[in-house]
């Protein structure tokens, strides 16, 4: 049955990209493409896995084509292409004046990263930092101010590599990795170098090998030096590098499949677990600030065996378990539907659809670890934010407080090209 699944959605990436126009960014492809590789890589372990049930492979298989139906209903509709934005010199200098804002603040960050592992008995920095911050689920002093800035240095470095320039590219990606791997966390990189993966393709319509390669070399570090330092699996800072080598193995087939079985195991007991990761969060936290008193849950999961060892990861499905089996499937419609309307918008020319719709991206690929859609809209408001900070905010002065339309572009623009 496994293996039948595998080709089944293989099958079902191929229409997929015959009907995006050949197009490997296309959501439904992506959507497959990952779901087939997960599985693949079940298949592949044998038994290290503990089986999956023919139920869980029903959903996986019912899920990817019912979020495939919804891409689809949105390209039936033409779409009239947008005017390619320019890139204004003002908009540059915004830009520009945040990352040495970034850079500034870059001590003040590390003195508090510091801080959190003073008093820590964990043999290395991070592994403290993440106790501090996030096995303990503490909420240290200064944690808000400082995740806000290393979002906003993340948000950064997606303008940057949008806008080109390689010495600011290159700079920007390395500042928003450096703040992420300071807090010993590596969703955030994963999540910024995939969404990069389809800002290089917009930007080229074709993904450049070198490209390719640098992003996964950068992966393979970030995921090795967290996995090594957070003592993740069996790695450890002072383990030989072969055992090093081997666990970091072997955590990354665990951390690319252990999702699916863990799911699995929830669909076979669904009270083994508390469903904490309601898509509803943003919501209630945003109405508790202005005053409200909701309830709101832990968002960490329960520790569940997979068979190798246990884990709490429980892909994407779980927050929508809740809404049963018919809902659940609604919920992929309605995201196909969503995230294939800011596609279009993006490869039609607005900065800002491609802006979304590059987190939206790394959403699908991270969808075998966790819902990251409803999940990723507390970071898409504050994305939206400096977007208007940086490229609409200087036409609004230009035009309240100058008194006049703001000049004409002397920036040539890298134009999305068709």
């Amino acid at each position: 049955m496994l293996l039948s699944t595998i080709v089944g959605l293989l099958l079902l990436l191929y229409i997929n990209y015959r009907i995006g126009g050949r197009v490997p960014v296309y959501p439904p492809v992506a959507f497959c493409a990952v779901w087939a590789a997960a599985l693949f890589l079940l298949w592949a372990a044998g038994n290290y896995f503990l089986p999956l049930s023919d139920q869980t492979l029903a959903i996986f298989t019912c899920g990817c084509i019912v979020f495939s139906v919804g891409s689809f209903v949105v390209l039936v509709f033409a779409h009239k292409p947008l005017r390619n934005e320019s890139f204004p010199c003002s908009s540059s200098r915004i830009l520009n004046l945040l990352l040495v804002f970034c850079v500034l603040a870059l001590p003040f960050y590390v003195r508090w990263i510091v801080g959190l592992g003073s008093d820590s008995s964990a043999v290395t920095l991070l592994q403290a930092v993440r106790d501090a911050t996030v096995d303990l689920w503490g909420t240290p002093p200064g944690y808000t101010l400082f995740m806000n800035l290393a979002t906003l240095a993340r948000i950064l470095a997606l303008f940057a590599y949008f806008e080109g320039g390689p010495i600011r590219k290159a700079f920007a990606v390395s500042l928003s990795v450096v703040f992420d791997l300071l807090m010993g966390t590596r969703s955030p990189v994963i999540t910024l170098l995939l969404s990069l993966v389809f800002l290089e393709w917009l930007r080229r319509r074709r993904l450049p090998w070198k490209v390719l390669l640098s992003l996964v070399l950068l992966f393979i570090v970030a995921f090795s030096f967290i996995a090594i330092e957070v003592g993740k699996g069996d790695a450890r800072p002072n383990a030989p590098l072969t055992e090093n080598v081997t666990a970091i193995g072997r955590g990354f087939i665990e951390y690319a499949a252990g999702g699916l079985v863990a799911f699995d195991q929830v669909v076979r007991r669904p009270n083994i677990i508390p469903h904490n990761t309601q898509i509803d969060r943003f919501f209630v936290e945003t109405l508790n600030k202005l005053g409200a008193h909701f309830k709101l849950q832990d968002d960490y999961d329960t520790w569940i065996n997979i068979g190798p060892s246990l884990f709490n990861v429980y892909t994407l499905y779980l927050s929508y378990i809740d809404f049963g089996y018919v809902g659940m499937m609604a919920m992929l419609f309605l995201l196909g539907i969503v995230i294939t309307r800011f596609y279009q918008g993006a490869i039609s020319g607005s900065r800002i659809a491609a802006f979304i719709y590059s987190t939206l991206f790394a959403g699908l690929f991270l969808s075998i670890f966790s819902e990251a859609f409803f999940m990723a809209i507390n970071f898409l408001v504050k994305l939206c934010v400096v977007y208007w900070l940086i490229y609409r905010f200087p036409a609004v002065w230009a035009k309240w407080f100058a008194g006049s339309e703001p000049r004409p572009e002397v920036l040539a623009p890298e134009v999305l090209r068709g």
